[in-house]
């Protein structure tokens, strides 16, 4: 039973197995743009200067590169978070998943600023903790 939960939990924590098929297809079109747009930086500042001050491309790759950056911070936050919680212990049981789960519930929430019922990731992460620990107690 105890395998079964942490085979749950591995797929929780896997950036891509909470998405739907349109989710996939959206986070996939959010870092393919982003990642255009950040090869575009010199030939978007070279547009930019015939009209403007030139940094247009400057810009846009700011805010393309803090786009990754959070998409990957969110994943980081959840995985760094359980793994504090879980290497607190010498044996791991459903149990210490289910603490593992509220530890990056809580990180994510701490970190995003976002808490149960603002419609984000986290409703499904406090939702699969709250089982978990009914089905552990």
């Amino acid at each position: 039973m105890e395998e079964k939960f942490g085979i749950v939990l591995m797929l929780i924590f896997a950036p891509s197995q909470e998405l739907s098929k349109q989710g996939c297809i959206l986070e996939a079109a959010i870092e393919a743009s982003a990642t255009a747009i950040i090869n575009l930086k010199d030939s978007l500042n070279e547009w930019d200067s015939k009209v403007g001050n030139g940094d247009c491309g400057t810009t846009m790759y700011r805010g393309a590169t803090a786009i990754l950056e959070d998409m990957k911070k969110g994943y980081d936050i959840r995985c760094k978070a359980a793994y504090a919680s879980l290497k607190q212990s010498s044996t791991v049981t459903a149990n210490k998943w289910a603490d593992a789960l509220e530890a990056s519930v809580a990180a994510v929430s701490k970190y995003g600023g976002a808490s149960a019922g603002y419609r984000t990731m986290l409703d499904a992460l406090i939702s699969a903790s709250a089982v978990l620990k009914h089905v552990t107690s």
